[in-house]
């Protein structure tokens, strides 16, 4: 399993900064130094701050690995939420001392949120003080925002508690991976079922049967449940529930009908309740009392909220998200808060699966190119509209992939069946479905054509997860430490025959070929062969290399 590597393990604090009993916290965006001075921000404008607070995350690793080795008394137990924060989250020492700081430094009480958050709300000069920075506003590539001129710094005492300083800035950065395409065909479920054996394994009742996939949402933008309940009715996808849920103290989202995040949520939707038949759908959505700006929630935070909120709350055995960020946008103690959610989700049991990206080689998100999560390519698909359905399958030119070398290379890439290249990083992506040609979607009262992306290959994968947990009577986690230990090929492990098929051929920057490549990572998976491969692994010794 991939450690974080010391530019950003654990709290990303560097002590001193040149002033003694101090310690600093890497959260100023790394696009700061590109940006252009506008002014200081308005001492007495209000301002909503999250502390992040660090968990014991070496043990927490630790726990993960034990949970996927042969023989150990930890081998696929999973934690409940509480158990995990009860193991491996704050102490109530380190929560009190928190609390304590920030009511002496505002003289409100903080509130304490899934255990390792605490909130509160100040004004900019307040907050000046306390973290001993400058509020200002820049504009970087005419995003006008506020931010602090430099990392935060904290009191010894308090930062051994602390991993992240979150609101201090208002940039937005949250991308969809879906991009406008041109071609007339649209790939529909159907054609999706019989390429890549779903039709086989609904035959057999293999769907996901009541599981829960929760879908991270975009923060303030809601979601029209009659438009999937239409697609889904549509093309004869069975299906059991779906729901809209929020952060606590939210509201449903105001904007269901246009924009980006909208459909991203609708899509998302729409293909995890088809390949995953009957699972329960919850669309996770953040919408607290006011909008983007000061004294409000910053997208980051909200978004970040719908993840802890999924993990913390609902806790499914998916978590599916094509709303991301770039890794370049994330400071530090912000790739160090999701890693933290990403290893808590893993040890939960909680599979988290997210697009690779819709950019090509080495431009990379989160969480999605995390070690803990499952980075999901797209392949282009052959369709011929005289024709019916898939006729072949190539790399994406525009599929995510490349090294983060925020993170060492994980275990399960290096020591399995199937292997990615000895760099010493993490490598996206890990597996692949259809990205690439028109791709239904019911939005806003109509059908919509002319869209791909990796945004469609991950909730079908999420569907697929579903399905396989469900056959498998087990949650399955950080399913990478699986999938890399099936190998290619019909075996007795997948029992029919082999669970993917090695795209050889396509190119994003990197070139696709035999074995895991930069552009396909794996390659795509075989439905039915998929499911009873993961159940294998789960219950016969024999199948698991580690």
């Amino acid at each position: 399993m991939g450690l974080l590597l010391t530019a950003t393990l654990g709290p990303a604090l560097v002590v001193g900064q040149g002033v003694p009993g101090f310690a600093s916290v890497s959260d100023t965006p790394p696009f700061l130094g590109g940006a252009a001075y506008v002014g200081p921000a308005l001492t007495s404008q209000p301002i909503y701050i999250s502390l992040e607070l660090a968990t014991n995350l070496t043990g927490a690793e630790s726990y993960v690995q034990s949970i996927y080795q042969t023989g150990s008394p930890h081998f696929l137990q999973f934690l409940t939420p509480s158990e995990y924060m009860s193991e491996f989250g704050p102490t109530q020492s380190a929560l009190t001392s928190v609390i304590n700081w920030v009511s002496a430094n505002t003289g409100t009480i903080p509130s304490v949120q899934f255990g390792d958050q605490v909130n509160f709300v100040t004004t900019i000069g307040v907050a000046e003080r306390m973290f001993g920075i400058s509020m200002n506003f820049y504009n970087y590539q005419g995003q006008v925002f506020f931010s602090n001129s430099h990392d935060v710094l904290l009191p010894v005492s308090i930062s051994k508690f602390v991993q992240g300083v979150e609101g201090l800035n208002n940039a937005t950065g949250l991308t969809t991976a879906t991009q406008v395409i041109e071609g007339n065909t649209t790939i529909i479920p159907a054609d999706v079922f019989s390429y890549y054996q779903f039709t086989q394994a609904f035959n057999y009742g293999y769907g996901a049967n009541g599981e829960t996939i929760g879908i991270v949402g975009y923060p303030e933008q809601g979601i029209n449940l009659g438009d999937v309940t239409n697609f889904w009715n549509t093309y004869g996808i069975p299906w059991t529930s779906l729901v809209e849920s929020t952060v606590s103290g939210g509201i449903p989202g105001v904007d269901t009908t246009v924009g980006s995040g909208s459909m991203e949520m609708t899509l998302d939707s729409e293909w995890a309740g088809s390949t995953g038949q009957y699972a329960k759908i919850v669309v996770m959505t953040d919408n607290p009392p006011c909008f983007f700006g000061i004294g409000c929630q910053s997208q980051y935070t909200q978004w970040y909220n719908e993840m802890s909120q999924i993990v913390n709350s609902l806790n499914p055995v998916v978590m599916s998200t094509s709303i991301q960020y770039l890794n370049s946008q994330l400071s530090a103690s912000q790739i160090s808060s999701i890693h933290s959610l990403m290893v808590q989700s893993a040890a939960q049991g909680i599979t988290v699966v997210g697009a690779s990206g819709d950019y090509g080689a080495n431009v990379l998100y989160d969480p999605s190119s995390d070690s803990y999560a499952t980075s999901v390519g797209g392949v282009f698909d052959t369709v011929n509209a005289n024709t019916p359905g898939i006729t072949g399958q190539s790399g994406w030119t525009d599929s995510g992939g490349g090294p983060n070398t925020n993170f060492a290379q994980p275990g399960y890439q290096s020591s399995l069946a199937i292997r990615a290249p000895s760099n010493g990083y993490r490598d996206t992506p890990d597996i692949s479905f259809p990205a690439w040609h028109s791709i239904a979607i019911y939005f806003n009262g109509k059908w919509v054509g002319g869209y791909g992306g990796t945004s469609f290959a991950t909730p079908m994968f999420a569907g697929l997860v579903a399905d396989s947990v469900s056959f498998a009577d087990s949650r399955l986690g950080q399913i990478n430490n699986i999938m890399y230990d099936i190998p290619y090929g019909a075996n007795g492990c997948a029992f029919l025959g082999a669970a993917y098929t090695d795209v050889t051929s396509g190119n994003n920057g990197y070139k696709a070929g035999t074995g895991w490549d930069y552009v396909t990572g794996i390659g795509t998976p075989l439905a039915l062969n998929f499911i009873y491969a993961m159940d294998n692994w789960v219950y016969s010794p024999s199948c698991r290399v580690a």
